[in-house]
């Protein structure tokens, strides 16, 4: 339809009110969707951090649990041999590796009683000495015969060193593995974490793809034909 006056002069208006009224409800939708996302992203990104701070934290203690139970076993080994071969240098290797025990649970004092508790860690540097002390006595009063084995008399003293070895193996392993079930636990929780972001991300894709094919695809093709209309006059 075409015609002049105040009437085609409103009428023109009007049509162009409404491409730029479509415009300006993209923008707001475009805007909204990218500040979601971002907002989504900053979130699930400070989550991680603070997750994965705490599982580098746990694998350190982790590494220090192990290393204080190598350390331990070693003492163990080297008194075996001690035992079976009667030789000095076992002696002398068992009381190299048992040297290194108390720098390692000084240096790691505070983690180890967060992990163990106060008084398991006085009770394993307790053990450490004790553990000293009765080698150092089986050493020097030669309390083995020529078998190998220990006498009747001096049986208990070398009991009461396996038992202290055996206590000092079992706190180290008890660490260990509580700092492994700690470091897994922190995994699994943040594994329904990741898998949420997953699936979040994967719906607000989605929704981004229905928003521009049918939200504003469609509006763009009225505006275009709106504005071929105008063009050619016809309208």
């Amino acid at each position: 339809m075409t015609g002049t006056g105040p009437w085609h002069v409103t009428f023109i208006t009007g049509d162009k009110g409404a491409p730029l009224a479509q415009m300006h409800k993209i923008r707001i939708r475009l805007l909204l969707g990218f500040g979601a996302a971002f907002l989504a992203m900053a979130a699930f990104w400070g989550l991680s951090y603070r997750y994965l701070t705490q599982i580098e934290e746990r694998l350190l203690l982790l590494s220090r649990a192990d290393e204080l139970l190598n350390t331990t076993l070693e003492v163990r080994r080297y008194e075996k041999n001690y035992f079976l071969y009667r030789h000095e240098e076992d002696f002398i290797q068992a009381l190299e590796y048992l040297n290194q025990l108390p720098p390692l649970l000084e240096a790691n004092a505070r983690r180890l009683r967060t992990s163990l508790g106060t008084q398991a860690v006085a009770e394993l540097g307790g053990l450490v000495d004790q553990y000293r002390a009765a080698f150092g006595a089986v050493h020097d009063r030669r309390m083995l015969t020529p078998s190998g084995l220990a006498t009747a008399e001096d049986a208990p003293t070398v009991i009461a060193l396996r038992r202290t070895g055996k206590g000092m193996v079992d706190l180290a392993e008890q660490l260990a593995d509580n700092e492994r079930a700690a470091v897994q636990a922190l995994l699994r929780e943040y594994r329904p974490l990741l898998l949420a972001f997953i699936v979040g991300l994967s719906l607000l894709a989605g929704g981004a793809v229905w928003l521009l094919i049918f939200r504003l695809v469609r509006p763009l093709h009225t505006i275009e034909k709106a504005t071929q209309v105008v063009a050619t006059g016809d309208f």
